[in-house]
């Protein structure tokens, strides 16, 4: 007969009371109620406040509680607006624009130090954003846009993308200049990735002629195939702290989806949905987590500007039979 042990390499704790700082996937027995528990995430998205400029195929930066976005069609666009939690606020600055509009553009970084990479119309063209204007960074080697992207302004990371058919390239940003990373197993397109730049994974987007399901994993050197997502879909953002821990969110399918799933390093399970089914929102990078994300905008259709805050944590519940 096979033991917990035997499959997991390792023994059920027992404990007189529940851990008090529970990480996802932890499980224990607790001799007082004699009972088997585990730490499932519960979360749930609730409204947060609307943008200030209807859009989809924009990118983002930071968290829930100090967002960005910038970018985006229609019509195409380089507004750039910040969130505090509550609402977003449009960056009234002469520069507060990015310096040329385009939209299914890569971004990551932090509300106060944020990098908008490539998309449409073709461009090569880096922009750096240092919380009030945008100058110019480093170019990516070719023109190409809905890459994945992840990562923080002096260490981050493109995946993929088309030029104009799905890619299988890597790029790693150190702050000024694009070198080559890792090659993709699955080429793709309009995908998302989180985590750092050595511990991130990428999930779902598109391989001509449909959607794909598979993930990835990278770790600074080599992509590693993972488990595939539940549902395949393109046009989904991610948010996560690394590649043991991660949340995508809405995309596409045949029509928008508001499917929503979290990774726990090894497999993908359902989360709580999006109310509103849409693809290519805005989404934060640096500061989002598995249990703390954002999504802005997006087209449902109609082209958005709701935004859904996603917040969760790990919960002790009692393993039944049911």
């Amino acid at each position: 007969m096979a033991t917990y042990k035997g499959i997991s390499g390792f023994n059920i704790k027992s404990l007189a009371t529940d851990p008090s700082n529970l990480v996802e996937g932890e499980i224990w027995y607790n001799s007082t109620s004699g009972v088997l528990k585990v730490a499932p995430v519960v979360g749930s998205w609730a409204s947060g406040g609307n943008l200030n400029t209807p859009r989809t195929g924009l990118s983002g930066a930071g968290s829930i509680t100090a967002g960005l976005v910038f970018g985006g069609t229609p019509p195409t666009t380089g507004k750039t607006e910040e969130y505090n939690g509550t609402a977003w606020t449009e960056n009234p600055s002469p520069s507060g624009d990015m310096g040329t509009a385009r939209f299914d553009l890569g971004g990551f970084g932090t509300q106060g130090s944020a990098v908008g990479i490539g998309g449409d119309p073709p461009t090569t063209g880096v922009e750096e954003y240092g919380g009030t204007t945008w100058t110019a960074g480093g170019a990516i080697p070719s023109a190409f846009a809905v890459m994945a992207s992840t990562g923080i302004t002096t260490a981050g990371l493109i995946a993929g993308g088309s030029s104009p058919a799905p890619m299988t390239d890597s790029w790693e940003y150190n702050g000024s200049a694009w070198t080559a990373g890792g090659t993709l197993n699955t080429g793709r397109q309009y995908f998302d990735a989180a985590g750092p730049q050595t511990a991130s994974v990428a999930a779902g987007g598109w391989v001509s002629p449909g959607n794909t399901n598979a993930s990835e994993e990278y770790n600074g050197t080599a992509w590693a195939s993972g488990n595939n997502i539940a549902t395949a879909r393109r046009g989904a953002r991610m948010a996560g702290v690394d590649s043991g821990s991660a949340l995508l969110y809405g995309g596409i399918v045949s029509t928008p989806s508001n499917a929503v799933e979290g990774y726990d390093g090894t497999s993908w399970s359902s989360r709580p949905s999006l109310a509103t089914a849409r693809r290519e929102g805005g989404r934060g990078k640096s500061g989002s987590t598995a249990t703390s994300a954002f999504l802005a905008g997006g087209d449902g259709p109609p082209i958005g500007v709701a935004t859904e805050e996603f917040t969760g944590a790990a919960t002790a519940q009692t393993v039944t039979t049911s």
